[in-house]
């Protein structure tokens, strides 16, 4: 058997948006779908961490919150000091 645990839709570097990849998956051979998420972690000289088969999604879930929330933040700085220099 083969696998393949790192697979890229259109929403990053892929062709096919996650509908068309699943099919053409399908077609090749039977799929079986795992929670997974890749992570840049930028404050480790730019590392790469894949998680695969996440079993505790409060923790991921909060973790991935806390990101949002700063990159929302840091967005909103931009745009107040993109305005004052228009203005």
């Amino acid at each position: 058997m083969r696998y393949d645990l790192h697979i890229y839709t259109n929403i990053s570097d892929g062709k096919f948006d996650k509908l068309e990849l699943l099919r053409f998956c399908n077609e090749k051979s039977n799929v079986y779908v795992i929670k997974a998420i890749e992570l840049d972690i930028v404050d480790v000289s730019h590392f790469h961490m894949l998680a695969y088969d996440i079993k505790n999604n409060e923790i991921l879930n909060n973790y991935i919150s806390s990101i949002i929330a700063r990159n929302n933040n840091i967005t909103e700085e931009i745009v107040k000091k993109i305005i004052n220099i228009i203005i």
